[in-house]
């Protein structure tokens, strides 16, 4: 999702260093002494980000990350606000939770008051597993998530991380793509950015992904369980894949966070509007998330890349109407 990430620092355990860390102190100075897993200057950068909270800290930490060079390329478990996690210091999509404990803070904080305990969540481009993890988690034993990931290196990752929180009955992931129809795609990631998976990418290290759409398979997933919240981010492909989500959306009229990126919308033969025409049909109003209240955004001009939470005027009328 867009990287807004919040000020609230949990604590931090951090693991032991992986593999060898020699690096060249002739060629790469700065980084002889500092970045390995367990160099001091690793640690307290780590420490500092997820427990320190001032005005600027967000910043401070990037400059300091940047000038010792922190993001290392590796395979860390760490533990953030009671999870654990698999994350890669260097992956732009990991790095909020890495070093901050937290993404997409207000998103996330307006949905969990917007959801019961019960709810079935729907993770569309879940990446690593933030939302379908973290609000199964939040909401307790009695929600379940089912989390879309089609990328192989990606869907490891969220299988490692459902593991490592022992939520294996609670967190159903499955390794495809969700479009208008069934089929196959080829799909390619940006170096050191998981979540840039495109269909149809003109760069990148290609894989074959399996396509499907959510009402076909919903059946089989949920029965005649209702959907209660759906995020999706899946750059520039969410018109398809809500399109296949179609019947699941009239009928159970979610919760929905989407994130809009026109220029990947363009990329993909659309456009901010066109999901502006499509939720404002089915009876959605949009907002964005500003802190602990929702803003009324029009969706069919956002200029850039942005969080959209929609929520339907009739399921839930009482937020539409006091955040109009």
């Amino acid at each position: 999702m867009a990287s807004r990430s919040g000020h609230e620092r949990p604590g931090i355990a951090l693991p032991s260093a992986p593999g060898d860390w020699h690096v060249d102190c002739k060629q790469e100075p700065r980084r002889f002494i500092y970045m390995h897993a367990n160099s001091p200057v690793f640690k307290s950068l780590a420490w500092y980000g997820n427990t320190v909270r001032h005005r600027g800290s967000y910043s401070v930490l990037s400059r300091l990350r940047r000038m010792t060079r922190a993001d290392i390329d590796a395979e860390l478990v760490v533990e953030r606000r009671g999870t654990r996690w698999a994350l890669n210091p260097s992956d732009f999509v990991h790095q909020d939770v890495f070093w901050h404990g937290t993404k997409d803070l207000w998103d996330v904080w307006h949905v969990e008051r917007l959801l019961a305990r019960q709810s079935l969540i729907v993770d569309i481009g879940s990446n690593f597993g933030y939302y379908a993890i973290h609000l199964s988690r939040a909401l307790g034993d009695e929600s379940r998530a089912i989390a879309f990931e089609p990328m192989p290196r990606n869907y490891e990752r969220l299988s490692r991380n459902i593991a490592l929180n022992g939520m294996a009955g609670r967190v159903t992931a499955l390794q495809v793509g969700l479009s208008d129809q069934p089929g196959e795609a080829r799909m390619a990631a940006r170096t050191g950015n998981s979540g840039s998976a495109q269909i149809g990418a003109a760069t990148g290290d290609h894989v074959s992904v399996r396509l499907e759409t959510l009402d076909g398979l919903w059946p089989s997933l949920a029965g005649t369980r209702a959907a209660d919240f759906i995020k999706i981010d899946v750059e520039g492909h969410e018109p398809k894949a809500l399109a296949g989500a179609l019947g699941v959306l009239v009928r159970d009229r979610p919760v929905v966070l989407l994130e809009v990126d026109p220029p990947r919308l363009a990329e993909a033969g659309s456009s901010p509007a066109a999901l502006a025409a499509f939720f404002s049909a089915l009876g959605y109003r949009h907002f964005v998330s500003n802190r602990s209240k929702l803003e009324p955004v029009a969706l069919d001009l956002a200029p850039s890349l942005v969080n959209v939470l929609c929520l339907h005027h009739e399921r839930h009328a009482a937020e539409v109407a006091r955040w109009a």
